[in-house]
C-alpha cells in the first residue's frame, strides 16, 4: 500500500490558501485603482491591458470563496458563504459569455463603474471572452470542490490552460495570445489571478483525486514530483530563449522551429534519463531490502526451528527427568507406608517413618509443580470440566490440612455462605488450587495464628473463595510480582519457608483457565494476606449436605487375585511384591516387557500392573500384545503423567493410569475398583478414568 507524504500534503494546503490570498490581493488592488481613478493600479505594467471592475469583483469573490474553503472546510456557515461567493463569480462570468454569444448588452459591464479606458472597438467595462471563460470555469470548480472533486479539478485545469495562454502571450510578446479576435485581451494581472485561483482549487484537497499520486511515498509519486515541474517550465523557458534569438536575427524561422524541437527533446530526454537513474537506484535499494528481509526471515525461521526443537527437547527432558525422579520414590513411599501400618513399632520409629513419608510427598509435589508449570506455559494442560460444588472442595481442603492445623495450633475457620455454589470446573484442579492457597497460608502463618476459608456469592453470577491468614503479609511492591513464576517476596523467604515459588503462579493460571480471576491483597508486612478467587457460577442448586465419599478399602478382596507386576526398577518390584503379598495377593513379577510376555504365556493372572517406561517395549505396546493373547485388566504405573501419556494408556487398554510415586491406599483402592464384580458392594463404575498421585 502506498504511503502518503504528510508534510507535502500540508504544504499543498498552505499553497492553496496562499494562492487564493494572492489572487484576492491582485483583485483588490485593481478595485482600489478604479475607485481612486488611478489607472496605474489596474495593471501591472504601463501600457498593458487593465483588469476590469466586474473582473476584479468576480475574482475577489472566487478567491474569497477559496479562502473560506481552506479555513473552514467542515463548518456549514463557511461552506455556505463560500458557495454564495463562488456563485456570484460564476454569474458574472457566465452572463458576460451570454453577452458575447447573443450580442446583447445586459447592463452588467457598466453596472459598478463607467469604463473610459476601453478601445473604440471594444465594449466598455466588459471582460474579455478568455477572461469570462476562465473565470466561469474556476468559479464553477470552486463551487464543486467538496461535491465532485474530480470534476472541479478538471475544470480548474481548463481554466489554468486558458490563463497560461494569456501569460505565454505576455511572456513571448504576442498580443494575439491574450485576446480572441478583435475583442479586448486578458490583462496580465487577470491571467495571474485566474492561474492562482486554479492552483488553489487543485491544491485545496491534496489527498483526493488527481493529487493522490503526487503525495504518495512511492516510485510513481517520486517520479511525478520530479518530472511535472520540469515538463511545465522547461518548454516555456526554451521557447522564450529560442524566440529571443530569432528576434535578434541569429537564425531563421525554420531554424527556430528546429532548434526549439531539438532543445525540447534534449532537455526532456535528460530529465527522463535522470529519473530513470533515480528509479534504478530505488529498485536496487528495494532488491537489497528484499534480500535483507528474506535473509532476516530465513534467520528468524531457523531461530524459530531451533527454539521449537529446544522446547521439544525440554519437554522430553522434563518427562524423562520426571519419570526418573518419581521412580525411586515409589519403593521408598510404599515401604514407609507399609512399615507405618505395623502395630509393634516403637513411637520414635513411627515418627521417623512419618518424616520420611512427608518428605517423599513434598518431593513428589515439587516435581508435579514443575510439570504443571511447563504444561501451562505451553498450553498443553487440559481440564475435565464438570459441575462442582465449591463447598465440597473447601471441606476437603479443610480435612486435608486438619492435622497441620492441630500441630501448629492454627485456628482455622470454614465459612460456607454461598447459596448457589456450583461452578463448571475440573474437580482435581480446583482441589489443587485450594490446596496450594491453604498450604501457602499455613506456610506463612506463625504458630497460634488464624486462617479463614470463606465461600460466598458475588454479583454478576459469580462465586467468591477467600483465603485469609494472619501471617507475614506482603509489601505493596511484592503484590505485583507475587504470581510470577519462581517468585517469593525475597530470597530470605525462600530459604526460610522453602518451595520453588511456583504454587501461586500455577494457581493463578489454573483459575484463569477456568475463566476466573485470582487476586492478592495485604495491609502490609506482618498484617496477614488475603487471596480471592472469583469463578463464574452455574444455575442455582439446592443447599444439600456434603456427600463424603467413603475411603477406599485397604483390605484384600474376598477372593485371592493373581497380579502380574512389571517394572524395570528392581527395588520397586521388590517393595510392591512384598506389600501385595502381605495384603493377600499372589504376585508374578517381570522386569521387562519380553519377560512379562513369557510369564503370561505360561501362567494365568487376573490383573496387570505395569510401568510404561520399560527398556524393551513400552507398557502400552505390552498391553496391546497381551490383549492379543487373552483379555487383560490393567493398571498403568508411570512417572509420565502428561495428558497425552494418560490418553495413550487408556487407548492401549488400561483401566487406570497412576502416577508415581504411589501411595499404598490409592494403589489398593485402584486394585479393588478395577477387579470388583458388578453388583457387589465393592463394585464401581467400570468406565476408564484417571488417577494421578500428587
Amino acid at each position: 500500500m502506498n504511503r502518503i507524504e504528510p508534510r507535502l500534503a500540508r504544504r499543498l494546503r498552505r499553497l492553496s490558501l496562499g494562492s487564493a490570498i494572492f489572487a484576492a490581493t491582485l483583485a483588490t488592488i485593481a478595485l482600489v485603482g478604479w475607485a481612486l481613478n488611478w489607472p496605474r493600479l489596474t495593471t501591472l505594467f504601463v501600457g498593458l491591458a487593465a483588469m476590469k471592475v466586474n473582473t476584479a469583483v468576480a475574482l475577489l469573490a472566487c478567491a474569497g470563496a477559496l479562502v473560506l474553503r481552506n479555513l473552514f472546510p467542515h463548518q456549514i456557515i463557511g461552506r455556505r458563504a463560500g458557495d454564495a461567493l463562488a456563485m456570484l463569480s460564476l454569474t458574472l462570468g457566465a452572463l458576460t459569455l451570454v453577452e458575447y454569444a447573443t450580442g446583447h448588452n445586459l447592463g452588467i459591464d457598466s453596472l459598478l463603474y463607467n469604463d473610459t479606458f476601453t478601445p473604440p472597438h471594444g465594449h466598455p467595462g466588459r471582460m474579455s471572452i478568455a477572461t469570462a471563460a476562465g473565470l466561469s470555469l474556476v468559479a464553477l470548480a470552486t463551487f464543486m470542490l467538496d461535491r465532485q472533486i474530480r470534476a472541479a479539478q478538471a475544470m480548474s485545469i481548463a481554466a489554468l490552460l486558458i490563463a497560461m495562454l494569456g501569460l505565454l502571450g505576455y511572456a513571448y510578446g504576442f498580443d494575439t495570445l491574450s485576446r480572441i479576435g478583435i475583442y479586448s485581451s486578458m490583462a496580465l494581472n487577470t491571467a495571474m489571478s485566474i492561474s492562482l485561483c486554479s492552483a488553489a482549487v487543485l491544491t485545496a484537497r491534496p489527498r483526493q483525486a488527481l493529487h493522490h499520486l503526487l503525495i504518495n511515498h512511492s516510485p510513481g509519486g517520486s517520479l511525478s514530483r520530479h518530472l511535472l515541474p520540469a515538463t511545465i517550465l522547461i518548454p516555456l523557458v526554451v521557447g522564450r530563449l529560442v524566440l529571443q534569438g530569432q528576434r535578434l536575427g541569429l537564425y531563421s524561422v525554420e531554424f527556430t522551429l528546429a532548434l526549439f524541437a531539438l532543445s525540447t527533446i534534449v532537455v526532456l530526454a535528460s530529465m527522463v534519463w535522470w529519473n530513470a537513474l533515480l528509479l534504478d537506484r530505488t529498485d536496487i535499494k528495494r532488491h537489497r531490502s528484499e534480500a535483507d528481509r528474506d535473509d532476516l526471515l530465513h534467520r528468524e525461521q531457523v531461530a524459530r526451528a531451533r527454539a521449537e526443537r529446544a522446547l521439544l527437547a525440554r519437554d522430553q527432558l522434563l518427562a524423562i527427568v520426571s519419570h526418573e525422579l518419581r521412580t525411586p520414590l515409589t519403593p521408598a513411599l510404599l515401604t514407609a507406608t507399609a512399615l507405618k501400618n505395623r502395630a509393634n513399632l516403637p513411637p520414635d520409629v513411627m515418627d521417623d517413618l512419618q518424616i520420611i513419608h512427608e518428605q517423599i510427598e513434598i518431593e513428589a509435589r515439587l516435581i508435579n509443580d514443575l510439570l504443571d508449570m511447563a504444561g501451562l506455559n505451553q498450553g498443553k494442560l487440559s481440564l475435565a470440566l464438570q459441575t462442582v460444588d465449591v463447598r465440597d472442595v473447601a471441606r476437603a481442603a479443610s480435612a486435608a490440612f486438619s492435622q497441620r492445623f492441630t500441630e501448629r495450633n492454627i485456628h482455622f475457620m470454614l465459612e460456607l455462605h454461598s447459596k448457589q455454589p456450583c461452578v463448571n470446573a475440573d474437580p482435581l484442579r480446583l482441589k489443587q488450587i485450594l490446596n496450594n492457597l491453604v498450604d501457602n497460608a499455613v506456610k506463612f502463618t506463625p504458630d497460634g495464628g488464624c486462617i479463614r476459608l470463606r465461600i460466598a456469592d458475588i454479583e454478576r453470577d459469580g462465586v467468591s473463595i477467600e483465603i485469609t491468614d494472619s501471617g507475614v503479609g506482603l509489601e505493596p511492591g511484592a503484590i505485583d510480582r507475587i504470581f510470577d513464576a519462581f517468585e517469593q517476596a525475597d530470597l530470605s523467604t525462600t530459604r526460610r519457608f522453602g518451595g520453588l515459588g511456583v504454587g501461586l503462579t500455577i494457581s493463578k493460571l489454573l483459575v484463569e483457565l477456568h475463566g476466573g480471576k485470582l487476586t492478592a491483597s495485604s495491609d502490609g508486612v506482618n498484617r496477614g494476606s488475603k487471596f480471592t478467587i472469583h469463578l463464574p457460577r452455574l444455575a442455582p442448586v439446592a443447599d444439600l449436605p456434603p456427600v463424603v465419599a467413603p475411603p477406599p478399602k485397604a483390605s484384600a478382596p474376598p477372593r485371592k487375585l493373581t497380579i502380574l507386576l512389571v517394572d524395570d526398577n528392581p527395588q520397586t518390584v521388590m517393595a510392591m511384591e512384598r506389600i501385595l503379598r502381605l495384603r493377600g495377593f499372589d504376585v508374578l513379577t517381570a522386569t521387562s516387557a519380553t519377560q512379562a510376555l513369557d510369564v503370561a504365556r505360561h501362567h494365568s493372572f487376573d490383573l496387570l500392573i505395569s510401568d510404561i517406561g520399560l527398556p524393551d517395549l513400552s507398557g502400552w505396546e505390552l498391553m496391546r500384545q497381551l490383549r492379543e493373547i487373552r483379555p487383560v485388566v490393567g493398571i498403568a504405573l508411570s512417572g509420565f503423567v502428561e495428558p497425552d501419556d494418560i490418553a495413550k494408556s487408556l487407548e492401549a487398554g488400561y483401566r487406570l493410569h497412576l502416577g508415581k510415586p504411589l501411595d499404598l491406599q490409592k494403589l489398593l483402592g485402584a486394585i479393588q475398583s478395577v477387579t470388583a464384580k458388578p453388583g457387589s458392594d465393592d463394585a464401581v463404575e467400570r468406565t476408564p478414568h484417571i488417577t494421578a498421585s500428587s
